[in-house]
């Protein structure tokens, strides 16, 4: 949070500063500590921003200055792209937030398999229990069987299904 500029900070509380960087650090599989274009607007597209080729290339040109011609954005950056856009969008991560919740049966701060075939049922889906399972595997990437918070927005955000 140190290295956000004072402005960004006016404009944005530290959870969603928080929640930005687990936005910018799904698209920077590598952590690389930058994103490139096509992930900047993918990113983008994930919070709900419409953006234009044109619009992408404008924005990184104007936060890097006309006469660098750069292709990628750091998180810094990243969050000055969000403040320029913020107007439009909706509230991604407060919808994800809320989905998560409405599944978090007992408020465990994770999801179990039960939980999942729960929710799947409340919603009318049929689903076989290998199916759910596979679902699981997927997104479970420290490997102790159940979905947290984290895994479960990292999936979210990358299939755009929410």
């Amino acid at each position: 949070m140190n290295q956000v500029d004072a402005k960004i900070q006016g404009e944005l509380t530290p959870q969603e500063i928080r929640d930005l960087k687990d936005v910018f650090d799904t698209f920077d599989k590598e952590h690389r500590g930058f994103i490139d274009a096509d992930d900047l607007r993918r990113a983008l597209r994930v919070m709900g921003f419409k953006v234009t080729q044109d619009d992408l290339t404008e924005m990184i040109a104007d936060v890097h200055g006309k006469t660098v011609p750069r292709r990628e954005v750091t998180f810094e950056q990243f969050l000055e792209l969000v403040v320029y856009k913020q107007g439009d969008a909706r509230d991604v991560y407060a919808e994800l937030e809320h989905g998560f919740r409405m599944m978090d049966i007992g408020e465990k701060g994770h999801l179990t398999f039960d939980d999942i075939k729960k929710a799947s049922q409340a919603a009318g889906l049929k689903f076989r229990d290998s199916t759910i399972r596979d679902m699981m595997d997927e997104a479970d990437t420290n490997g102790d069987d159940l979905i947290s918070k984290e895994e479960f927005f990292q999936v979210m955000l990358q299939t755009n299904l929410f």
